[in-house]
């Protein structure tokens, strides 16, 4: 690539954690988190960092958010995160605010070698962009925060549930004039595995789709312009499932499964059997036992047929084509950072996805493409953290708006590969085509 091309490109490096666990023992896993944390850095260089964090604070935020604190310190004061002279932080930590409060966290980075007018942020109340030379951390009640736009998900998306603090915060940046909008985001769980796995789709996974699809309305809603111009990326905790219902019955045989219920029938424990009577799956409420010969890393291949909810959308969404295992729920033991917990059925719950209008900004001879997992085989808690590395260009020209984005090879369109009409152009990087 030539200088004058790699001037007016951004390497961009967007990483999502859900870091819940990380503040109830910050004593054990910290260190080895930012340790994994600053390796990426170093290894990939990017000039502009966007860190989108869930359940920042921990799980059982009202005593652990004094946590806080003390880890951006730390992180703050690793070596190279000094060659990021500004920055923005924002934290949503006040739990107080029983209607507001998302528990989320974004961090964003950018490097000394980018000028102060290559880089600037929207404010949402006044509607402009403005060079960002600041470092600042905000943290607290961020309801009257300009420099953001956040929602949690209202009662009504929790018909049967207990509402709890999901919801999504969005920012608005300019790198090199490419208006990009990055979003993080925290969508529903699964409170029961024998509810999850009744239907196809699961009754959890119709109201994530609802919530996501609240998310985009508004997202598109805060465009400056033309909403149908916009570039998102929206990472975060999808808590994306696998289709367990299909699982099951792939896997055993439905002719024999057993049930145990409690002296007033509600259903406690399902067990589910092989052709040759040999348990299959031991399934309880917040249990999910696979006997299977072989670790859930080495079927992953297999678990993708499942992993449906993207292709439940009308709207157009991409993501690179995974190549890393299920990001949870991993167990929280340091001898066994591989390892899963036998609570959920693992799932590719952390998530990187953008509109069409955005993968065409991102550089099309690029040879930097990673969309991966950071610390496989070190603990990181019960969810590894994802990342997505490329190169923004700056726009030169309009696109053809029907013409379909490049990378036709590593990218997937809800979940499914899409032809391209750029088939004679061929990737920079090899990528196999799923089985």
């Amino acid at each position: 690539m030539n200088s004058k091309h790699s001037e007016s490109s951004t390497k961009v490096l967007l990483i999502t954690a859900n870091v819940g666990t990380i503040f109830e023992n910050l004593d054990v896993l910290m260190q080895p988190w930012l340790q994994e944390f600053t390796k990426k850095i170093l290894d990939l260089k990017p000039e502009f960092i966007a860190l989108h964090m869930q359940e920042i604070g921990g799980k059982n935020y009202k005593t652990s958010m004094q946590s806080v604190d003390p880890f951006f310190k730390k992180f703050l004061s690793i070596d190279v995160i000094q060659q990021y002279d500004k920055y923005l932080i924002v934290i949503d930590s006040d739990f107080t605010d029983d209607k507001n409060f998302t528990s989320l966290c974004n961090v964003y980075l950018i490097h000394k070698n980018l000028k102060d007018e290559q880089v600037q942020l929207y404010n949402f109340d006044e509607k402009y962009y403005f060079n960002y030379t600041s470092r600042q951390i905000f943290s607290g009640n961020l309801n009257n925060n300009h420099l953001i736009y956040k929602e949690r998900y209202m009662k009504s998306y929790f018909p049967d549930f207990q509402w709890s603090r999901k919801g999504f915060i969005q920012t608005k940046w300019r790198l090199k004039n490419q208006d990009i909008d990055l979003v993080n985001i925290h969508l529903f769980h699964d409170p029961s595995n024998l509810v999850a796995m009744t239907t196809t789709p699961s009754i959890y996974s119709s109201n994530r789709k609802r919530a996501l699809e609240y998310s985009i309305e508004k997202i598109k809603k805060n465009s400056l312009n033309d909403s149908e111009q916009s570039k998102f990326a929206i990472f975060g905790d999808f808590n994306f499932r696998l289709d367990l219902a299909a699982l099951i019955n792939d896997f055993s045989d439905k002719q024999k499964l057993v049930e145990f219920k409690d002296n007033n029938n509600k259903l406690l424990k399902v067990i589910c059997k092989a052709s040759d009577k040999n348990d299959v799956f031991t399934i309880e409420e917040k249990k999910f036992k696979w006997q299977h010969e072989s670790t859930i890393q080495n079927v992953k291949k297999q678990l993708l047929k499942y992993d449906i909810e993207l292709s439940l959308f009308e709207e157009g969404l991409y993501e690179v084509e995974r190549n890393f295992p299920p990001s949870y729920p991993f167990m929280e033991e340091t001898e066994q950072p591989d390892k899963y917990m036998e609570s959920r059925c693992p799932a590719w719950c952390d998530r990187i996805i953008m509109n069409k209008n955005f993968i065409k900004s991102i550089e099309s001879d690029s040879e930097c493409l990673e969309y991966e997992m950071i610390g496989e085989n070190i603990c990181m808690g019960d969810h590894k953290p994802i990342y997505l590395f490329f190169k923004l260009f700056e726009p030169k020209i309009q696109l053809n708006e029907k013409a379909e984005p490049k990378y036709n090879n590593r990218f997937l369109k809800n979940g499914s590969r899409f032809e391209s009409l750029n088939n004679n152009e061929e990737s920079c990087v090899n990528f196999n085509n799923p089985k």
